[in-house]
């Protein structure tokens, strides 16, 4: 373990090695201590260190702005400490302090809080494994006590010579056990006070925490409270049924100021060596509770009680009356039960007749005869399976095994009836409910549910009527990518969405249209040519095509062909054209011309030298003939249609 000396000297960071001596920080295993050294405030941001020492030297302030976990603590400086929101110093291993015995060493009998906020903000756990665990006295904050340890009340020589108060602002034990070390107790023992400064939540057991708590031969200081502080007696369900044994106590207004109170619980006894009520502070008692006193009580303040014996005290409202004398008879009185007379000198009570002020439910287990009027603002009715009337045909009632329908005696009331008749209004539908009948058969109406209606209907579960899969179900077309409706033009636009003509489509691949047909198919590829497949493979379904493919298109010389070929980039090759058509110069002007067979297309001036021959010869003039029938072969040879 290293001792880390704070200084201050780069900033206020206690995690900046800068600002301490050595160079730091501390670690889980050191000390951090604060003296005359430090030159400015320290804003503690360290998870975890052994320990932490304030000296009375230290002037500057302590800022906590995590929650820390150590082994230890020492204050001997006066308002030091700063809290501003809620964090925790959580206290295990075994106590460092007194030989083992304390975690936190008060060397000053002020408060080591800098403002009331501070220590409110702040909450000591401690939870030794083993053991006895002691406290120092001094000012502490919120304190929670767990562990498997025991903690003791015992007295232990305090670091602030004859001080004897242990200040607690609110006490928590969550584990482990409350009760002395030594069963023989000390006069020192019976000098310490534990004082718990805070009126609310003062004394806390959690469920399954601790079963018994023993304060020892000390002093318990509690305050009293504006509206009642319930004094720790045993098998209260406020304190998780803890059996408390207490041999000194002292009830104060020290917070809450004069007025402020404690109670005793009804059925409560509180065994005492010496009570002190303080100045401004009353303690009452609830029913018929006692208090067992060795010594006659201190009472500077007041209280409810009076003597019955020596040493025993009764409160005085705990004094049973007869009706006679203006009392109930009772003892006690359950709650929310209501005392009602009976031939003999004591009222009765029932849980049969009850009222609850917390729900304000006023409850009758039985019958209920009002001569008069009811004037209520409004009527609930439970349904049952029969009627529960003492005069059945009197009675309305809602009949359970009907739907839970209103019913006068045996009839309904209001019942639809039969199919074929008039309609009764109906009152009191639940919401999203429509009456109706689901079940086979004429009969009366039933409230049917919104999924019911949907079947009867045959519409799904959140159906809209617009959407692209129930527009497509139904054989319709919408507006959905990559298909557009222009209907102010009356335009269908696929992957166009502004469609120019009646139909528009925008392809944006090789294929821009495909007829796929029973067998075969008609491509239009993206040069604007018409190819056509057919598909003689077994079995016909256009899918598996044979080669070649016909073709008809423009290329880009401007001509116009036919060809047949396997296809080449999306192309049948211009070498495979059967026939082509077109004008010179690509022009409307240009002389047409005609090719056939993949010959060069040729001006159709070629026909009339075929036109100016006899088409009947001239036997006369064989030479005639024989040059008509060589103009023949050359204009065909021209065409390429002949070699």
């Amino acid at each position: 373990m290293t001792d880390y000396q704070w200084t201050g000297a780069v900033s206020q960071a206690a995690s900046t090695a800068g600002n301490w001596i050595p160079s730091g920080p501390p670690g889980a295993s050191d000390k951090a201590i604060f003296d005359a050294a430090a030159t400015q405030n320290c804003n503690w941001d360290i998870a975890s260190v052994n320990e932490i020492e304030i000296k009375s030297t230290y002037a500057q302030t302590l800022t906590l702005t995590t929650d820390i976990s150590l082994n230890g603590l020492i204050i001997s400086a006066a308002g030091k400490i700063v809290a501003g929101s809620a964090k925790g110093l959580t206290f295990t291993g075994t106590p460092p302090y007194k030989s083992g015995k304390c975690y936190v060493e008060n060397g000053t009998a002020s408060s080591p809080f800098n403002a009331v906020s501070s220590r409110n903000n702040t909450t000591y756990t401690m939870s030794p494994s083993s053991g006895d665990l002691y406290f120092d006295t001094g000012i502490y904050p919120n304190v929670k006590l767990g562990g498997a340890g025991n903690k003791t009340p015992q007295y232990i020589a305090p670091t602030v010579a004859n001080s004897t108060d242990v200040n607690f602002l609110t006490l928590r034990i969550s584990a482990g056990a409350f009760a002395p070390a030594s069963a023989t107790p000390t006069d020192n023992d019976k000098l310490k006070n534990f004082i718990i400064d805070a009126s609310s939540s003062q004394l806390t057991i959690d469920p399954s925490g601790i079963t018994s708590f023993d304060g020892g031969y000390a002093t318990w200081t509690f305050q009293g409270k504006s509206s009642g502080f319930l004094i720790p007696t045993s098998n209260l369900a406020d304190y998780q049924g803890c059996d408390f044994t207490f041999r000194r106590m002292s009830i104060v207004a020290t917070t809450d100021g004069a007025g402020a109170w404690a109670k005793l619980n009804a059925n409560s006894r509180l065994y005492l060596t010496d009570l002190t009520i303080g100045v401004g502070a009353s303690l009452k008692g609830a029913g018929a509770c006692a208090i067992h006193l060795i010594n006659r009580p201190i009472i500077k303040g007041t209280w409810g009680f009076f003597s019955i014996a020596d040493g025993i005290y009764h409160p005085k409202e705990g004094e049973v009356l007869g009706v006679a004398n203006g009392g109930t008879g009772l003892s006690n009185i359950a709650q929310y039960q209501i005392p009602f007379g009976t031939d003999g000198n004591a009222l009765t009570t029932s849980t049969r007749l009850t009222f609850n002020n917390t729900t304000n439910v006023f409850a009758i287990d039985g019958k209920l005869d009002v001569s008069g009027l009811i004037d209520p603002t409004g009527l609930e009715l439970t349904p049952v399976a029969s009627n529960p009337g003492g005069v059945a045909a009197n009675t309305l009632w809602l009949n359970s095994g009907d739907s839970n329908k209103l019913y006068h005696g045996s009839s309904e009331i209001a019942g639809g009836g039969g199919g074929g008749g008039t309609v009764d209004v109906v009152s009191n539908v639940a919401t999203n409910t429509i009456l109706g009948r689901n079940d086979g058969g004429s009969g009366d109406s039933e409230e049917l549910t919104p999924a019911e209606v949907r079947i009867m209907l045959n519409v799904e579960d959140g159906a809209d009527a617009t959407d692209a899969t129930n527009v497509a179900a139904a054989g319709a077309v919408m507006s959905v990518a990559p298909i557009t409706l222009d209907t102010g033009n009356n335009r269908v636009g696929i992957n166009e969405a502004s469609p120019d003509y009646d139909l528009h489509v925008h392809g944006g691949g090789n294929y821009t249209v495909k007829f796929e047909h029973g067998e075969g198919q008609t491509l239009f590829n993206k040069y604007g040519h018409i190819q056509i497949f057919n598909d003689n493979a077994s079995p016909f379904d256009g899918a598996t095509l044979d080669d070649p493919v016909w073709q008809i298109g423009q290329r880009d010389g401007g001509q116009l062909d036919i060809a047949l070929g396997n296809i080449s980039t999306q192309l049948v090759p211009a070498s495979k054209q059967m026939l082509q058509l077109k004008r010179v110069g690509n022009t409307e002007s240009g002389a047409a011309q005609i090719g056939f067979l993949g010959a060069t297309a040729v001006s159709q001036q070629t026909v009339a030298l075929v036109n100016s021959i006899s088409r009947n010869g001239n036997p006369a003039d064989p030479e005639a003939n024989a040059d008509a029938i060589n103009a023949i072969i050359a204009a065909l040879q021209a065409f390429g249609l002949f070699a």
